[in-house]
């Protein structure tokens, strides 16, 4: 071959791994809807929150996370309000679940520990919930929320 063949060989190689690059990313991002909460906030303590609102991304969850922000969190948005369990596999950090109903209303919060092997515990509500909120362990303590309290949307 001579040496323009190669050349253009190389360009065509670099711009296949290019539009797979791109390709890669866009699928990979949260396909967020819009009436899920992206900020949240109790008793003027806001929280910015990734959403996991697909059946992947509720798997997913925050498996495999070294550490996750003191402001920040994770929503679970389901299509149903159902008793959702959960268990940590997989799961580094210890969190706190915060269960909300269709209107924001805490219904439940469990404390969870990081689960590497199974058997993992599994951690079932008191009631059926909308939505799970996810944060680092102790926030819900620490700002004394409790069952009865709401969150709140921030419109972004």
């Amino acid at each position: 071959m001579n040496k323009k063949k190669y050349i253009w060989i190389w360009i065509g190689l670099v711009l296949l791994i290019l539009i797979g690059y791109l390709w890669l990313g866009r699928s990979s991002t949260p396909t967020s809807n819009t009436t899920s909460p992206k900020e949240i906030s109790h008793n003027n303590h806001c929280f910015h929150m990734e959403i996991a609102d697909t059946a992947e991304e509720r798997t997913q969850g925050l498996m495999y996370r070294e550490k996750l922000a003191g402001k920040a969190g994770m929503v679970f948005v389901f299509p149903d309000s159902e008793i959702h369990a959960f268990r940590m596999k997989n799961t580094k950090i210890p969190l706190d679940m915060i269960r909300l109903d269709a209107s924001y209303k805490i219904v439940d919060i469990k404390q969870a520990m990081p689960c590497t092997q199974d058997p993992c515990d599994i951690y079932t509500p008191k009631a059926k919930a909308s939505y799970v909120i996810e944060l680092n362990q102790w926030i819900a303590k620490s700002l004394v929320m409790k069952p009865g309290d709401t969150f709140s949307r921030q419109e972004n």
